[in-house]
């Protein structure tokens, strides 16, 4: 696996995913030297939503744009994520954002049906056992989009097997008030989050759709790190 991830960081070279440095090894132990993030990551400006600290329409919009940016990279390269969610998206203190850890990655070519990720954002192909692809990615991206919206993802407070069977017979529940979000946001979301895999588009035509035109800008994301940073101290 070391290896893997190693030929995908090596190859996968983007802004907007996390830069490998280098490696070496010291005895039995394998060091993986990477770029470093200062403003941690996603997961941790989520900790503050119940302080207040919430992603706007524009910071959402520019997040999503970033992550698929990089996501089109590693499909293009023929890699599938498996395991996106909010600690594996980083930050740094310029508002920059990149995608981290392919600890769990693998080849888009190969047929998989193996359950691997994180249970809250897998998507329900996975969660069923059937042979899945890149589109499994789009999903987690869909179920971020919730995480960012309402604090967590769907079924947090559910055991994660619960959560699981929750998720891939009946989807996520709809959002809290969705009249404050735009059609195109509520546009966006629902194909990230079909519940057939065919019917969610690839990265590419996400990176078309109208609701990026909403995007923010990298010091809008920087305002919204230091204020859940300020409330960490």
């Amino acid at each position: 696996m070391c290896a893997q991830q190693l030929l995908i960081l090596s190859s996968c070279v983007h802004p907007n995913i996390v830069t490998y440095m280098d490696s070496y090894t010291n005895g039995q132990l394998l060091y993986i030297v990477m770029e470093f993030m200062d403003g941690g990551c996603i997961s941790e400006i989520l900790e503050q939503y119940n302080n207040g600290v919430r992603f706007n329409q524009e910071q959402i919009a520019f997040t999503c744009k970033e992550i698929l940016k990089g996501i089109s990279v590693c499909h293009g390269l023929g890699w599938i994520h498996r395991d996106l969610k909010g600690d594996n998206i980083l930050i740094n203190s310029s508002g920059q954002i990149k995608i981290a850890d392919f600890g769990s990655a693998a080849p888009a070519i190969t047929p998989h049906k193996s359950t691997i990720g994180t249970p809250h954002w897998m998507a329900p192909e996975i969660i069923r056992g059937r042979i899945y692809d890149h589109k499994v990615d789009i999903w987690s991206l869909g179920i971020m989009l919730y995480e960012m919206t309402q604090g967590a993802p769907p079924y947090y407070d559910l055991p994660p097997v619960r959560a699981m069977y929750l998720i891939s017979t009946k989807g996520p529940p709809a959002l809290q008030n969705p009249e404050e979000w735009s059609i195109d946001f509520r546009g966006f979301f629902q194909l990230c989050l079909q519940i057939l895999p065919e019917s969610r588009p690839g990265a590419d035509d996400l990176l078309q759709h109208n609701f990026l035109l909403w995007s923010g800008n990298n010091t809008d994301l920087v305002n919204l790190l230091l204020k859940a940073q300020n409330l960490q101290k």
